[in-house]
């Protein structure tokens, strides 16, 4: 197992966003305001001394 810790998350305009992880849950979610249009995000995970571990695997994204 990994030893995951925070998931992060950044966004085109070079802001990232970081959430520790429950590892009660198999997944982390993030809910942001973004305008309209297309954007550029990457995910990864870090350990607790935000060490980056792994990418992501995919992402689900979904308007609200």
């Amino acid at each position: 197992a990994l030893p995951i810790k925070i998931a992060a998350l950044t966004l085109d305009n070079g802001n990232t966003h970081r959430i520790t992880w429950d590892r009660k849950e198999n997944f982390v979610e993030f809910e942001l305001d973004l305008d309209e249009g297309l954007h550029r995000i990457q995910g990864w995970f870090e350990d607790g001394e935000r060490k980056p571990i792994c990418g992501a695997f995919y992402a689900t994204v979904e308007k609200l």
